[in-house]
């Protein structure tokens, strides 16, 4: 059995993952401040204790665990968040990974770790991972420096690039857009959505099954991961809208008009063709989503 050691197992790949495979890996998992009681019923993974300011951990973990494959799914995915606090997001964007590359790059480790579609400029979508990364904020510098070092001193790696992740949230979690539409919707609050930039939406469901597949398959290399409809915040709450058959009194705006102010590229929609081919995958259809996270939500009102 393969042991597996997550880094982030609160975040929403991290749980989801540990959730529905751990049974199938001896599992290792990170957390920070306090452990959820629900990760703590899931039964066959141990919980380590881990913060970034403990970076000397990070050896002993490794040491100590001994895992064949790590996934990493730290990171701080707020862009605005990354440009006011550029020192914090590089540290957890850049630094943490080139750590864990160092640690790992003379030892029988596979990397597997979470970049963006923030990494191109949406100029020219969808993105194939052919194309030329330049990003235009800076989290997206941050994890275009991180995919570079990894190439660049490791072999055994496998580096996903998911567009917008949705599903359920957990308690522990922050919101997700299909968590936060649902539940705006759910209390009959008026509320804006910027209608500017477009990208996928991603069951995080689909992803850790990607991440199960990769793995049984021994899969390496850079791959999208992204789900076939690419959409505006805006009209992703207008198909929800629809779908549901709610009237939609969302208002469009800007990102400015919501007082944020990181650039963003018009599409960085992303082309998964490269992973469907290498698996055989096929992601859960947007309706399908919906319908799957909105049950589940009312079922918890």
């Amino acid at each position: 059995m393969k042991k597996i050691l997550v880094l982030g197992a609160t975040s929403n790949i991290g749980y989801a993952f540990i959730k529905k495979y751990s049974k199938n890996y001896e599992v290792v998992a990170t957390y920070r401040n306090t452990l959820p009681k629900e990760l703590m019923a899931i039964k066959g993974a141990f919980f380590v204790n881990f913060s970034m300011h403990n970076k000397l951990k990070l050896p002993e973990i490794i040491n100590d665990t001994k895992p064949d494959i790590i996934i990493n799914t730290l990171a701080n995915a707020n862009v605005d968040n990354c440009e006011l606090n550029r020192d914090s997001s590089y540290a957890i964007n850049v630094q943490l990974v080139k750590d864990i590359v160092d640690i790992i790059k003379a030892k029988p480790i596979q990397l597997i770790h979470f970049s963006s579609n923030a990494i191109y400029d949406g100029e020219k979508s969808p993105y194939t991972e052919d194309d030329d990364a330049n990003p235009v904020n800076f989290y997206g510098k941050c994890k275009k420096e991180a995919d570079i070092y990894i190439k660049e001193n490791l072999d055994d790696y496998l580096i996903f690039r998911p567009t917008a992740i949705i599903g359920k949230k957990e308690s522990f979690q922050r919101s997700n857009p299909l968590d936060f539409v649902l539940s705006m919707l759910n209390e009959s609050k008026q509320f804006k959505l910027v209608n500017s930039d477009k990208v996928n939406f991603i069951y995080v469901e689909d992803v850790v099954d990607i991440l199960r597949e990769s793995i049984e398959n021994n899969l390496i290399g850079e791959y999208n991961i992204a789900g076939d409809k690419a959409l505006t915040r805006y009209e992703f709450g207008a198909y929800i809208c629809k779908f549901l058959n709610i009237k939609n009194d969302i208002e469009s705006c800007t990102y400015s008009e919501l007082g944020l102010y990181a650039k963003r590229g018009r599409s960085t929609a992303l082309q998964s063709n490269k992973i469907k081919k290498a698996l055989g995958f096929h992601f859960t259809p947007l309706k399908n989503v919906i319908a799957n996270v909105s049950q589940n939500s009312q079922k918890r009102n």
